[in-house]
Parts: structure tokens; C-alpha cells; sequence
């Protein structure tokens, strides 16, 4: 099975891509290793926008509509950034329409890539501005949605994440959606490993094992493939005990591999071993880079972003990561999603 949706539609009267937020994707063995398959949440078919983000999309939009809200949803980020794609299709889903803004860059330049490809058939509305650094978009993105035309539109943040102003219960709500996926981790496992980019899916997972406590998990392994968001971890799941109650922050102790200060600042006696490895601090690789990446078998291409460059570094240093050049059936590797393709989009559309 390639998704967990018995139709593959962006049509709303057809099928809600909602109602599927708690079904549960499934964990996959290959080559000795267990696979979570986040890239199976896929509404219009594997290959096209799937996994943690688009679920996490759903749920914010989902409010948004719930409470009346139906006049737009307005965002911006990378033209690498799946952040696009998903917006655009996520708004033509529930009958939104979607604008978004693009830096440091023209339209038949932005248009070669993927996810502005794809925004683009989905209908979306593109606002050009002149430098692409980030903190510099977000700020035309906030003054936009301030604007009359705007102002009624759903401001997504970057990352596809809650607002500024949320309270720790809408951050404990909307990693929920993502924690409740560990509900299936088979018990035997000792070893997780998944990346961290804007690291909201690391957060829910890691919310996730706090909450469900998978009997045999020893630690969990962080390839960081963006800016170091370490602090962003700890303060999240900060909040999301202060809504629930639960003592997640105590369960783990850390091991930062090129962030020892922060390890010492981080530290607790925890039983989980949380470790991380800085790909971008050490200029392994850019944010921007890409890494494509594929199973020996070619049983699963993995996203260049993403998990191509974690599943790269554990190659060319074999001798760091046994549990996954020499699996034992025992360690599992949580796959975030894959690169959405154009072709499956365009079918639907």
C-alpha cells in the first residue's frame, strides 16, 4: 500500500482529507532496517505532497475553516520549500485561495522549480519581493497579511507552525496530530533516527514518546539539516508539559555532538538518549543542498532535503552509526516525507 487513503482526490465532496489525520502510516522493514512511512499520508497518491508537514498543514487550515475563516491563506518561504506546494493545494482542497511570496527572485525564474510548479497549477497567487533572506520574507509576509486584502487571510508561518501568539494548549493541540504516529513504533525497537529541519515533526515525536512510552527505546539519533533549532525543541516540549502534565523534558538526556554547550545546558539524567548530529554547522551540507538517496534495492528514493542527507552522512562514516550499517532488527528510521512529484499533482488537478 503507497497511501493511507482509500481515494486519491483533492476534491472535498469526495473525500476529506481531514478525516484521515489519525490514521496511522505504517512502519516498513527493508534491508534490515524499519521504515516509518510518513511519505504513505499522501491524498492524491504517493509521489505527490505527503507526510508529517501536510498533516500538520491540515490541522492549522483546518481551524482556520472551522472558525470561519474562508478567504485565503497567505504565506512565503524558499522556492525549494515544500511550504509552497502544500499551501496552494491544501487551500484548493477546502476552496481557498492561496498567495504566496517568493524573495529574491522573477517568475519565470521561480517557476522552474518544483514546488512553485506546483503551487502555480493549483492556482496560487505569487507576490515578488527583493531579498530572499528569510527573516527579511516573514516580515513582508506579516505586512501583507496586515494589509486590507489580506488582513481576513490565514497567516502561515514559516515551517508550518503555530502563530506568534499561540497558548501552550494550541502547541500541545497541534503537535498532537504528529505524536499520536508513535502509536505504532514495534516495541522492539532500541534505535530511532530521523531528521530535524524546522524540527516541529522531531517535537511531536518526540511529544509522542513521552506520551505512548514505546516499551524498549533507548535513544533516538537528530541529523540536523537546517539551522540549529535545538533550543526550539526544548522550548516546545516545555509548553506542551505545561498544557498536559506529562514529564517529557526528564525522560531524555542529550548527547550534542557539535554543541556541547548546549548539551550542558539541555542535560538531564533521562533514561532516552537523545543525540544530534549538525550537518549544517559543520558544512556537510547547506539547507539548500541536495542529496538524492535510494535503498540498494530502490524500494524507497528518499527526499534530497531531507533524508537523503542524514542517510548520505551515516555512509561516509560507517564507523559511527552500526545500528544502521549493521542492523539487528532493532532500529527504525522515521521518514518525514518525500519530494513531492508533477506529474501525480497535475493528474489530479
Amino acid at each position: 500500500m503507497s497511501t493511507i487513503f482509500p481515494e486519491q482526490t483533492i476534491d472535498r465532496s469526495v473525500m476529506r482529507w481531514e478525516d484521515y489525520t489519525y490514521t496511522l502510516t505504517p512502519f516498513e522493514q527493508h534491508q534490515g532496517l524499519w521504515w516509518k512511512r510518513e511519505d504513505h499520508f499522501a491524498p492524491l497518491g504517493y509521489g505527490g505532497p505527503n507526510g508529517s508537514k501536510l498533516r500538520q498543514l491540515l490541522f492549522l487550515t483546518g481551524q482556520y475553516v472551522a472558525k470561519g475563516g474562508n478567504a485565503g491563506l497567505i504565506t512565503g518561504a524558499s522556492v525549494l520549500s515544500p511550504q509552497l506546494s502544500m499551501s496552494a493545494l491544501v487551500s484548493k482542497h477546502y476552496g481557498l485561495t492561496p498567495t504566496l511570496i517568493l524573495g529574491a527572485t522573477k517568475p519565470e525564474t521561480a517557476i522552474k522549480h518544483e514546488n512553485v510548479y506546483i503551487a502555480a497549477a493549483a492556482g496560487a497567487e505569487f507576490i515578488y519581493t527583493p531579498v530572499g533572506y528569510n527573516p527579511a520574507l516573514q516580515r513582508a509576509v506579516k505586512q501583507y497579511s496586515e494589509s486590507e486584502r489580506y488582513k481576513d487571510h490565514y497567516r502561515l508561518c514559516y515551517g508550518i507552525t503555530t502563530p506568534e501568539d499561540a497558548t501552550d494548549d494550541d502547541i500541545r493541540a497541534f503537535h498532537e496530530v504528529g505524536a499520536y504516529q508513535v502509536k505504532n513504533l514495534p516495541p522492539h525497537i532500541t534505535t530511532l533516527g530521523m531528521t530535524a529541519g524546522s524540527c516541529n515533526s522531531c517535537v511531536s515525536v518526540l511529544y509522542g514518546i513521552a506520551k505512548y512510552r514505546p516499551a524498549d527505546l533507548e535513544r533516538i539519533i537528530l541529523f540536523g539539516i537546517g539551522p540549529t533549532r535545538l533550543n526550539f525543541i526544548e522550548e516546545r516540549l516545555r509548553r506542551i508539559e505545561n498544557a498536559t502534565g506529562i514529564a517529557i523534558l526528564d525522560l531524555f538526556r542529550r548527547k550534542y555532538h557539535h554543541h556541547r554547550d548546549l548539551e550542558a545546558e539541555h542535560q538531564t539524567g533521562g533514561e532516552i538518549l537523545i543525540e544530534h548530529y549538525d550537518l549544517h554547522h559543520t558544512k556537510f551540507s547547506g539547507y539548500q543542498d541536495k542529496m538524492p538517496f535510494e535503498l540498494r534495492d530502490k524500494s524507497i528514493s528518499f527526499h534530497p532535503t531531507y533524508e537523503g542527507k542524514a542517510l548520505t552522512y551515516m555512509d561516509r562514516n560507517r564507523g559511527m552509526f552500526d545500528w544502521y550499517h549493521e542492523p539487528d532488527g532493532k532500529a527504525a528510521f522515521w521518514i518525514v516525507g518525500s519530494q513531492p512529484n508533477r506529474e501525480i499533482v497535475e493528474r489530479a488537478l
